[in-house]
């Protein structure tokens, strides 16, 4: 679900210029603060009890998400992982909410986690085309990009079509490095800093590496 970025002033006022510095309003998995008010942080009506796949450890897995034809905001997005038992139980427990100060840790743990498009070999990880020098973006390459903005954004890397809430969209393919530990619950985290809007992006999902 999408949040506001804020925290800080970034270069053109859009957080995908410094990749994982601004600060999200919906958590690290995500709220809808308009109509029902869900909060995809705390676990209910099935999401988030248990895990939703087994991967093996160690593993380079593909990962892909849907971009809506309306809604295709460019910018740089990234996949990260959390297994840190005492962060991840509050997020995957249904009788506790996590609390601010609990987003924060878990974000922290996310960035920490980083699956890096560079520890795939082969995989191109370009700097974003529409970076400029002195910005975080242009030491990014650990992060996808769905650039240039004015070259298709995060279309232009479609490989195929998918139907979104707002109709039509296309489908974003990557391959990532799951880490090499086991555990019965990690959680994966998708997020997405926008270029064409102050926004970010942001799942959750709980898996097990076995």
């Amino acid at each position: 679900m999408p949040g506001v970025a804020s925290g800080r002033p970034y270069p053109g006022g859009r957080p995908w210029a410094e990749p994982g510095k601004s600060v999200s309003n919906v958590g690290p998995c995500g709220q809808k603060s308009y109509g029902s008010k869900t909060n995809w942080n705390h676990p209910e009506h099935g999401w988030g009890l248990r895990p939703v796949a087994n991967y093996t450890a160690g593993s380079v897995v593909e990962v892909e998400w849907c971009v809506s034809d309306l809604a295709d905001h460019g910018g740089v997005y990234s996949y990260r992982t959390c297994s840190d038992a005492k962060i991840t139980q509050k997020f995957i427990d249904p009788s506790y909410t996590p609390t601010g100060a609990d987003e924060l840790e878990m974000e922290a743990c996310f960035q920490r986690g980083i699956l890096s498009c560079s520890d795939v070999p082969g995989q191109e990880c370009p700097v974003h085309p529409d970076c400029q020098e002195g910005w975080g973006c242009m030491n990014s390459t650990a992060w996808f990009n769905c650039g240039p903005k004015d070259g298709g954004r995060c279309a232009s890397r479609g490989v195929g079509k998918c139907e979104t809430h707002k109709g039509p969209g296309s489908i974003l393919r990557d391959r990532v490095k799951l880490p090499n530990i086991v555990s019965n619950h990690t959680l994966i985290s998708f997020r997405w800093d926008c270029q064409d809007t102050p926004q970010l992006w942001l799942h959750c999902a709980d898996i097990a590496l076995v």
